[in-house]
């Protein structure tokens, strides 16, 4: 059956890296030269602490837009104050950081991203040093994926496999991504178990179903003592 593309196959591995103590200003550098939105704080062999971004940055400037009566910073988010006021990257740092592993699947770094409400992920290994970092941008390079290259899945790992049928019985192709499937399964209760499965590969953009079935249910038996 087919490998499915990991965070390891996608996450950028040249990771630049600040240290708890570094100055404010010196990470405003780094975010600018190297063209990035976030840097991890590591120490103690790489293992990560927390993860500083350009929003983590701006809170001073948002902080400081406008004068502010005394009893504004009471109202204001303590952790948004304090942030704020950092000058280091220990109290400039979002910690614990949001973290996933080399080995989970992209699919998954997205739900985490979705429900984080974040645009990366701190990859760490198993004992919680930095291995990477994956962005928003480098799980979409698996849309990237040749459609010829997405039909042949469909046809090789998910048709003779998932309902033992004829790959020659289904019809498939895939433009820009989407796969359209024309053809018939023996039994209506194969469909939907086709169409998920499809929509499991990598690069597969949508599904159309235009699957036919032979049997509502299962295939009316012949009796083993029916002479026929």
């Amino acid at each position: 059956m087919r490998r499915r593309t990991s965070v390891a196959d996608v996450m950028t591995r040249d990771v630049v890296t600040v240290g708890p103590e570094t100055p404010f200003k010196r990470i405003a550098q780094l975010v600018a030269e190297h063209n990035i939105r976030s840097v991890p704080v590591v120490a103690d062999g790489d293992r990560v602490l927390g993860l500083v971004s350009v929003t983590d940055l701006l809170r001073k400037e948002e902080y400081r837009a406008e004068p502010r009566p005394p009893w504004y910073r009471r109202l204001w988010h303590r952790a948004a104050a304090g942030k704020a006021e950092g000058r280091v990257a220990a109290e400039l740092m979002t910690s614990p950081a949001v973290t996933t592993n080399p080995e989970a699947l992209v699919v998954h770094a997205v739900r985490t991203m979705a429900e984080h409400r974040v645009n990366r992920l701190v990859v760490v290994d198993a004992e919680g040093r930095l291995a990477g970092i994956v962005s928003r941008g480098d799980v979409l390079r698996v849309f990237l994926r040749p459609d010829e290259e997405i039909r042949e899945a469909v046809l090789r790992e998910i048709i003779p496999y998932a309902i033992w049928a004829d790959p020659h019985e289904i019809d498939v192709t895939v433009n820009d991504g989407v796969v359209t499937l024309h053809g018939r399964v023996e039994r209506k209760t194969h469909v939907p178990i086709v169409v998920g499965l499809v929509w499991g590969i990598d690069g597969v953009v949508d599904v159309v179903d235009n699957l036919r079935y032979v049997y509502e249910h299962a295939p009316p038996t012949v009796p083993a003592d029916l002479d026929i």
